[in-house]
């Protein structure tokens, strides 16, 4: 009797401790959404790369506004510096007034890299969270939540545990990832 038990009170313990890691991660992620959805302002700097499959492309921008839209301004590279780019995190649209950047596809759903940061805002929001969990990136303490955008793509993001900051992001195509944003001196008030 004794011999049986301890594997069973054993495996009771493991499974509680995971149980109370994906609860804390649930429970920060709902704080993340809800400080989101209540902030007046969202500042952000993103360094991209994008894997068009023969190039990879790497590029950062400034995102300025809030949840539901604001400026992204590209930031690098020097020869695209300064072109904005007014984005609607809600419907997902992306509006630019002047020269259009042609970066190509990064999904076979005709994704953008210039979409990506606001279709990852809109998936923090709004997005259904399919799995969340509490990961180290580096030193950090994070939680990752994962989320579906389509039949086609995976978003994968990491938020600081303390800060309920975003540090990186991903969006995953065909099982392949297509795009990697590390974020900087984001403030959310």
């Amino acid at each position: 009797m004794r011999k049986t038990l301890f594997p069973a009170l054993l495996l009771a313990a493991l499974l509680l401790v995971g149980c109370s890691a994906d609860a804390e991660a649930a429970g920060l992620c709902t704080d993340m959404r809800t400080r989101l959805l209540g902030a007046q302002t969202l500042r952000m700097d993103a360094a991209l790369t994008a894997d068009l499959g023969d190039e990879m492309l790497c590029f950062s921008v400034r995102y300025e506004g809030s949840a539901s839209g604001g400026t992204l301004t590209v930031t690098a590279p020097e020869a695209i510096a300064g072109l904005t780019a007014e984005a609607d995190v809600d419907s997902g649209s992306l509006t630019c007034e002047g020269a259009v950047l042609a970066a190509g596809e990064l999904t076979e759903d005709g994704l953008s890299p210039a979409e990506a940061l606001p279709l990852m805002l809109r998936q923090w929001k709004t997005g259904y969270i399919d799995e969340c969990g509490i990961e180290k990136v580096g030193s950090r303490r994070t939680f990752m939540i994962e989320s579906r955008v389509s039949e086609a793509v995976v978003h994968r993001a990491w938020f600081d545990a303390d800060t309920l900051l975003p540090v990186r992001g991903e969006l995953i195509s065909g099982g392949r990832t297509v795009l990697t944003c590390e974020f900087e001196n984001v403030t959310v008030n």
